[in-house]
């Protein structure tokens, strides 16, 4: 996008996306045995261009509300109080051994909340950061190895990513296979406490800062941090929602957590915005505490996430256990049903 546009950019995720439309296509009998029933049904015409219409419309929504800020604002706040009435409405319809099923997912979906609150900071004051505080020459042992431009520092967060996630995967299968799986509500715990050692070491980069910038090492390091903290958090949103909520709720329900991220990405922008560097003003030197003060306070933030999650560990157990005791009990049920009938 840099040295190319944003058309060149936006062409790019095209071809990656109709990439993945024609995998999908070439790998569609390996994936036919995946899925639910509806998937294996014969494509409805009518039921996909009613599909498209709406997308257009919505699109032609979206782009309206985009250029009215106060629309904007006021789509978010709506969408805030839709997700609380739709979890009220769930805990009203549900029967009973699915209660506690739906308390659990609503109070680690508020946990989900309040992570992407920092996510949004990759896009926001990290990135401005990188373009105002950080020393863009990257060097190793005292060898210059190359110059990052400042949107290239969030690529640190997928390549973190990729490394972390098989780590992550052969511990947690290491520890299912003793029997010490670890609860989704202590890894969220684990994932916040992570995250504010992140914002921690950027905020302390700036106690080493040369004229008001910063060694890129710390930025290396933070992102380590905080992609750790996104896998034991976000990276397991969708497999609560899977495991707490009902199958016949569940895909209400992931678009209800899709909604409730985007809300608190929104949350997140306005956080970044205590770091608003005062007009016409470009000095490294008057950016640096700014930066570093909205730093400490997200660590702060994470580590009062960390002790609400602890302190809620115990009911989260108690839900857990409950949720897998009526669920068990009700599974063993209704074969012994089908069986009477």
């Amino acid at each position: 996008m840099e040295h190319w546009g944003w058309h060149a950019a936006f062409g790019v995720c095209c071809a990656g996306m109709v990439l993945g439309i024609v995998n999908f296509c070439l790998m569609r009998r390996t994936l036919a045995r995946i899925g639910s029933a509806p998937d294996d049904r014969p494509l409805h015409m009518g039921r996909a261009a009613l599909v498209a219409v709406g997308a257009v419309a919505l699109g032609a929504a979206t782009m309206f509300v985009l250029q009215h800020e106060a629309i904007a604002r006021g789509c978010v706040y709506a969408a805030a109080a839709a997700i609380l009435a739709i979890f009220g409405w769930m805990l009203v319809r549900c029967e009973h051994a699915e209660r506690a099923g739906l308390i659990a997912a609503l109070i680690l979906t508020a946990q989900v909340i309040l992570f992407f609150v920092f996510y949004q900071q990759m896009s926001t004051s990290l990135t401005l950061f990188a373009l105002r505080n950080v020393d863009p020459q990257f060097t190793l042992f005292g060898i210059a190895l190359f110059r990052w431009s400042p949107a290239q520092f969030q690529a640190l967060n997928p390549i973190w990513i990729m490394v972390l996630s098989p780590v992550l995967a052969v511990l947690y299968t290491s520890l299912a296979r003793r029997g010490r799986d670890v609860p989704v509500a202590v890894k969220y715990a684990l994932g916040f406490g992570v995250v504010a050692a992140g914002f921690f070491v950027f905020a302390a980069s700036g106690r080493y800062a040369v004229e008001g910038r910063v060694s890129s090492w710390f930025m290396v390091a933070g992102y380590g941090l905080y992609s750790l903290g996104e896998l034991l958090v976000s990276g397991l949103g969708l497999a609560m929602i899977a495991r707490y909520v009902p199958a016949r709720m569940s895909g209400f329900m992931m678009g209800a957590y899709f909604v409730a991220t985007g809300v608190s990405q929104y949350l997140g922008s306005v956080v970044a915005n205590f770091a608003q560097m005062p007009s016409g003003t470009l000095d490294p030197l008057t950016s640096l505490p700014l930066y570093t003060r909205l730093f400490t306070g997200l660590g702060w933030l994470a580590s009062l996430g960390v002790l609400v999650a602890v302190l809620l560990l115990p009911i989260m157990n108690r839900l857990s256990r409950e949720h897998h005791a009526k669920c068990g009990a009700q599974a063993t049920r209704e074969p012994r049903s089908e069986s009477i009938q």
